[in-house]
């Protein structure tokens, strides 16, 4: 049967991590996210069967979770049990305003984000709206879904000389960008948005789609919904399978494939002279991107994963068989030519790992991340790489998380790579950018950081969250270097079955010579009201 994603922002995630992290439930893939929405009541069905069936007690919290997950996915629970899939269902409807005092940051593809992970939203200073709706059909193994919403940013002055001039010599363009104030954005933008069909388990959809293709909480190295969501023909394995024979060793495996395009790229390759296209030009073709992901779980308490993507393609260079069978030749991508005719690519590896002894309370997990090499476990010091350690409950406060994770994308040991991560001379603007922002972490381009977060869970759908993000710039890729910290509140609560509220005050500090020549500051209040209709029909 078909059955729509859950979006990458829905508070089931944590609550599945809670209870993965409890070891209650032994077969999920976090690694590779969006899950459906039938396979969330699958997990769902794992805990009932394990445990209720067998009269196991669950703790309280444990208990708690269960059954807020339940009522979210109670449809789903009934047709593994035999149910109709025609169905269809106003997802949601919401409003967020968010107020920023003094200039934030909001270029990560150069410098750094005042805002993460938030699909490529546009924010300003002063007063910022999102208004937006998400709703859902299915039908038999087909399903429908659009996110849409409208979007408003204020107006922001020119970019200084300072960061015009860096942009000019850091992505070698053929003229200094000019002296542009940013306009007012007034927009429809479409986020989430596909059709799809499942076959087996086998989920193929084309559209507007988030990937989410790590353990981290923070970002993934490879794929995170820190852009727009892109374009993509997909398909998924949206169910772990297990191998026949001795394969069975390597546990529940999940598997899933898709050819991309990008959009917001106004530059062309370098040339034969080395001279890049005029500045804002639009290209006659946007770039594209291919990748793939496997993740095996071989024992309850290990998930790794392995990845790779290719950028190609674009510009002058068309996308045909043969270009697209190129993306995947093997090895050398060190030199324009060979970019030039294979595209630009990248590979990964993800892990998450419980400590037997103390599975119930520890999880650490990992990502890297390589350019142009085979895997970063072949290269660890030309690797990105970003690390952390989960805490379901602290020792003597249950309801108490605690989350701790940092990186680097400036690897000590790689002197030559100054900021060489998600660029490309054959794209100049950001070969790992969709509409501006970059699809993989906050760190960015030569960027070291640490993030710390510690929820209270008063229910499992009513929290209060500390956040802590610290992120430094290296001075070998931004002259005089860049820090960033930033402290915030967020807040979680259902006052109704159907009414939700989210709100946050986030106090940033940040120094990045080559924007403003001393210190600035910044405060970001943000408000949102999401209602949950719940219309359907059998």
């Amino acid at each position: 049967m078909g059955s729509p994603y859950v979006p990458l922002d829905n508070w089931v995630y944590e609550a599945f991590d809670r209870l993965i992290a409890f070891d209650y439930i032994d077969d999920a893939i976090q690694g590779m996210r969006p899950w459906t929405r039938l396979e969330c009541a699958r997990l769902l069905n794992e805990i009932r069967t394990g445990y209720y069936q067998e009269e196991v007690e669950l703790p309280p919290e444990a208990v708690r979770l269960y059954e807020a997950l339940t009522r979210e996915f109670s449809r789903e629970l009934a047709l593994l049990d035999g149910g109709s899939n025609t169905a269809a269902r106003v997802e949601s409807l919401y409003s967020r305003l968010t107020g920023i005092s003094n200039p934030p940051l909001t270029d990560g593809n150069h410098f750094g984000q005042t805002i993460t992970n938030d699909f490529g939203r546009p924010y300003q200073e002063g007063f910022n709206t999102v208004d937006g709706f998400s709703a859902w059909a299915t039908a038999g193994r087909w399903i429908g879904y659009v996110r849409g919403e409208y979007q408003h940013a204020p107006s922001a002055p020119a970019p200084s000389d300072g960061v015009r001039q860096f942009i000019f010599s850091r992505d070698r363009v053929s003229s200094v960008p000019p002296a542009t104030p940013i306009s007012t954005v007034n927009r429809l933008r479409l986020l989430d948005a596909y059709v799809a069909m499942n076959f087996e388990n086998w989920q193929v959809s084309f559209g507007k789609q988030s990937l989410w293709w790590s353990s981290m909480q923070s970002g993934p190295l490879m794929f995170s919904d820190n852009a727009d969501p892109v374009n993509m023909f997909r398909i998924s394995r949206v169910s772990p399978l297990k191998l026949p024979s001795v394969l069975r060793w390597l546990g529940p495996i999940r598997g899933e494939w898709f050819l991309g395009q990008f959009a917001g790229h106004e530059f062309v390759f370098l040339d034969t002279t080395g001279v890049v296209g005029q500045f804002g030009k639009p290209l006659s073709r946007q770039p594209f991107l291919q990748g793939q992901k496997l993740s095996f779980k071989p024992t309850a308490n290990l998930e790794f994963s392995v990845a790779a993507t290719v950028v190609f393609a674009g510009g002058p260079i068309p996308l045909t068989w043969h270009t697209f069978f190129r993306s995947y030749s093997i090895g050398g991508l060190h030199t324009e030519t060979t970019a030039a005719a294979n595209g630009d690519g990248r590979s990964g590896v993800d892990f998450s790992y419980r400590v037997p002894g103390l599975r119930k309370w520890i999880t650490f997990y990992g990502d890297a991340f390589t350019e142009d090499e085979y895997s970063p476990l072949s290269y660890p010091r030309k690797a990105a790489i970003e690390g952390g350690i989960y805490m379901p409950r602290v020792p003597g406060i249950p309801k108490l998380d605690l989350r701790v994770e940092g990186g680097t994308t400036a690897p000590a040991d790689f002197p030559s790579c100054v900021g060489c991560f998600y660029v490309n001379d054959l794209y100049p603007d950001g070969s790992y950018a969709n509409n501006g922002n970059i699809l993989g972490s906050w760190l960015g381009r030569g960027g070291q950081g640490e993030r710390a977060w510690s929820t209270y869970w008063l229910s499992p759908r009513n929290k209060v969250q500390f956040q802590y993000r610290h992120q430094k710039v290296d001075g070998d890729y931004l002259p005089r270097g860049g820090t960033l910290n930033d402290g915030a509140v967020k807040a979680d609560f259902l006052f109704k079955p159907n009414v939700a509220f989210s709100g946050l005050v986030q106090y940033e500090k940040w120094n990045y010579p080559v924007i403003a020549a001393g210190p600035q500051s910044n405060v970001t209040t943000s408000i949102q009201l999401t209602y949950f209709p719940g219309w359907r029909n059998r």
